[in-house]
């Protein structure tokens, strides 16, 4: 009779009769979901102050670094359409954009493979290179990044920089 007791008592162990469940709450809907994802993506994007001019030799390169910035101020990754600009900065004007000097066409960063080659893991950043020939040393340049954000909505972000 202590045997059947026992094996019932396993048997019963077993068939999880003391595990405890976990309450595991549904998130919703898909509008729901696309709500609760866009909450935790990009709202606005900063060229960061680490841009800069280089060299290569001859060759002159600005290096802008841009990051996408979330509701709650932290630096994210995120899928995305960049647009580098770079314009000579004029004097004594309240629009800082002068004449345009490069633009780095469209970079579609909706691909993971895309947007990890652009992305500077340590920085939070993406770090893009332009042609910057025509740029003069001891000149003051104006930087434009526009950002197509996933959910539709355009960002901009400017900075003055000094070559």
């Amino acid at each position: 009779m202590k045997s059947y007791i026992i094996i019932i008592f396993v048997v019963a162990m077993l068939a999880g009769g003391c595990q405890q469940t976990i309450g595991i709450t549904p998130i919703g809907d898909v509008n729901s979901c696309t709500k609760w994802l866009a909450d935790y993506g990009p709202t606005s994007a900063d060229v960061l102050g680490l841009s800069r001019f280089s060299t290569d030799g001859d060759k002159k390169i600005l290096k802008v670094y841009v990051s996408l910035i979330d509701q709650a101020g932290s630096y994210i990754k995120a899928p995305a359409i960049f647009r580098v600009e770079l314009y000579e900065h004029t004097v004594r004007s309240p629009v800082h954009r002068g004449k345009r000097l490069v633009m780095l066409g469209d970079r579609d960063l909706r691909n993971v493979e895309v947007n990890n080659s652009y992305w500077r893991d340590h920085l939070h950043a993406y770090q893009f290179d332009l042609d910057a020939g025509a740029a003069r040393v001891g000149q003051t340049y104006y930087i434009e990044v526009t950002v197509l954000l996933p959910d539709g909505k355009r960002t901009v972000a400017q900075r003055d920089i000094v070559f």
